[in-house]
C-alpha cells in the first residue's frame, strides 16, 4: 500500500513565533524568506533574555542605564535590555541581514546599530559608560550539531570577550551560547575564558557564574537550552547566584507533570500557531508500508 502524507516547511513568521519574537520584526520586503529564516534560527528567545536581564537588575541596579551588545544577531538578547529601558549605545553584528532586522520595528535600536566584526572595533569610547554589556558570540564552533572545531573555528569570538570587557568596564555582562560549550571536550578552553573574564585586566574584578536555562520554561514552544555567562563588577559571587535564582523564579511554564504550582504546561507548536492563516506550500511525502 502507498499512503500519501503532506508536509510543509515553517514560514519565517512562524519561526519567529516559535522563537518568542513578534513576527513584525522580520516582515521586511527587502529580505528573502531564506534570509529571514536564517536570522531567526540562531536567535536568543526574547522571553528568556528578559528573565536573565531582570535577574541581574534586581541584584545590581544599573547606575548607567545603558547597554552595548556585540554579536547582536536578530536582537533577541537585546530585547531583554530594552525591556528594562536601558539605552543601547551600540548594537554590533557583522551580518547585513541582522543589521536590517535590528533597524526594523525596533525604535530603541535604530540609531545605534553598527555592522562590523567586533574584533575590528575600538570600544574605549564606551569605557565606564555602560551598565550592561551583552552578546551571543557565534555558537557554531561549540554546537553538538556543528563541526565542533571550537577555538580553531575562525568564527570563535569567545576568546575576545575578556579584552572587550576590559575596554568597556561594564557594571555587568551577560553572554549567551550553547550548552556544548561546557562539555568535557571544550571545558579546558571554556574554563580559561571564565578565568580571564573574572580578571580581564586593568585591575578589574568580576564575579562570574554560568547557568543553563530552557526557553520552554518561559513560554517558548520548543525545548531550547541555552548557556548564560553572567558577571558583575566588584560583587560577591552570591550576588550572581541570586541573579539566576530570580531568573528561575520568573519561569512561567513547566514540563508536563511538573510539580511547581501555578505554572502552565509547556506550550506546543500547535498552541503558538493556533488560529493563524495557513501560508500554503504543502508538498506530498510518500510513505511505503
Amino acid at each position: 500500500d502507498v499512503t500519501g502524507c503532506k508536509y510543509r516547511r515553517f514560514s519565517s513568521s512562524e519561526i519567529a513565533l516559535l522563537q518568542g519574537f513578534d513576527p513584525k520584526v522580520i516582515e521586511i520586503s527587502t529580505l528573502t524568506e531564506r534570509e529571514r529564516i536564517g536570522a531567526m534560527g540562531d536567535a536568543v528567545p526574547p522571553p528568556l533574555a528578559r528573565a536573565l536581564v531582570r535577574g541581574i537588575e534586581t541584584q545590581r541596579p544599573f547606575t548607567c542605564r545603558t547597554a552595548v551588545e556585540i554579536c547582536a544577531g536578530s536582537g533577541g538578547l537585546a530585547e531583554g535590555a530594552a525591556a528594562i529601558r536601558l539605552e543601547h549605545l551600540a548594537l554590533v553584528d557583522a551580518s547585513e541581514t541582522c543589521e536590517t532586522i535590528l533597524k526594523h520595528n525596533r525604535p530603541w535600536a535604530t540609531s545605534s546599530v553598527k555592522r562590523s566584526d567586533v574584533r575590528e572595533l575600538d570600544f574605549k569610547a564606551f569605557q565606564r559608560r555602560v551598565g550592561l554589556l551583552s552578546g551571543g558570540p557565534p555558537c557554531q564552533p561549540w554546537s553538538q550539531s556543528g563541526l565542533r572545531q571550537g577555538n580553531e573555528d575562525r568564527r570563535d569570538l569567545l576568546g575576545s570577550l575578556p579584552s572587550i570587557v576590559a575596554e568597556i568596564e561594564p557594571e555587568a555582562f551577560l553572554f549567551e551560547n550553547v550548552p556544548g560549550l561546557a562539555s568535557e571536550q571544550n571545558r579546558p578552553y571554556f574554563n580559561d575564558v571564565i578565568r580571564r573574564l573574572r580578571s580581564p585586566g586593568n585591575d578589574l574584578k568580576y564575579s562570574v557564574l554560568v547557568g543553563i536555562f530552557n526557553a520552554a520554561d518561559y513560554g517558548v514552544p520548543q525545548i531550547r537550552e541555552r548557556l548564560f555567562i553572567v558577571g558583575i563588577k566588584d560583587a560577591p559571587a552570591v550576588l550572581v547566584s541570586r541573579c539566576f535564582d530570580v531568573a528561575e523564579s520568573l519561569q512561567t511554564h513547566q514540563q508536563p507533570g511538573g510539580m511547581r504550582p501555578g505554572l502552565e504546561r509547556w506550550r506546543t507548536i500547535g498552541d503558538a500557531l493556533e488560529g493563524r492563516d495557513d501560508p500554503g506550500g504543502w508538498r506530498r511525502w510518500i510513505v511505503r508500508s
